[in-house]
């Protein structure tokens, strides 16, 4: 626990501050909602379909053209496990809730008072919260990347981001081989700038 406080810590200092001495610096925040869509890989021939989930939660923005963002999102994501997993596991509805907190670095490609186009980088870090199911092979926290592109048109927001998981998914005594899962998550939030 204390490795994943320290990666949280590391996150926030290095938003604040390598964009606190920006000269174009501007600071805005508001509320974010996205739908996610959530594949997993168990191996070549084995896969869920993109299940669609959503999320909720509020973004921070800091810097000009060149900017930091960081997001904390309440996050549900849905997957039915593939039939052949029946004999291992009761319950193919799998829902799994988390505490999803992404930090991106970014440039506006095309800076207008009224219009931008963004694109963006950046880690992000997952707690799991809860889930419905009695399977038990998922981890209670994960870290990946996300990259993606974004479009700020007068106070609204849309970015569509694709999350890379770099950690192990699954805990030890899955029966599930851990290298051939693949984790796959398409977002794409629409957020309001409140100032």
């Amino acid at each position: 626990m204390k490795k994943n406080l320290a990666i949280l810590v590391i996150m926030l200092l290095v938003f604040e501050i390598g964009f606190a001495q920006n000269e174009e610096r501007k600071f805005t925040f508001g509320p974010k909602f996205a739908l996610n869509f959530t594949e997993i890989n168990f191996n070549s021939d084995l896969s869920t379909a993109f299940d669609r989930g959503f999320d909720a939660g509020i973004f921070m923005r800091a810097g000009g053209r060149f900017y930091g963002q960081l997001e904390v999102y309440y996050s549900i994501k849905n997957n039915t496990l593939p039939d052949a997993l029946s004999s291992v596991y009761e319950n193919l509805e799998l829902k799994t809730h988390y505490l999803q907190i992404p930090l991106t670095f970014g440039v506006s490609i095309i800076n207008q008072k009224f219009f931008k186009l963004r694109v963006f980088v950046g880690p992000s870090v997952s707690f799991l919260l809860k889930t419905n199911s009695d399977i038990s092979w998922t981890k209670n926290f994960y870290y990946g990347a996300v990259a993606g592109v974004g479009f700020d048109i007068w106070r609204f927001t849309l970015d569509a981001g694709y999350n890379f998981m770099l950690s192990k998914y699954l805990n030890q005594n899955s029966v599930v081989p851990q290298e051939y899962l693949r984790y796959n998550l398409f977002t794409v939030a629409l957020g309001f700038k409140c100032y």
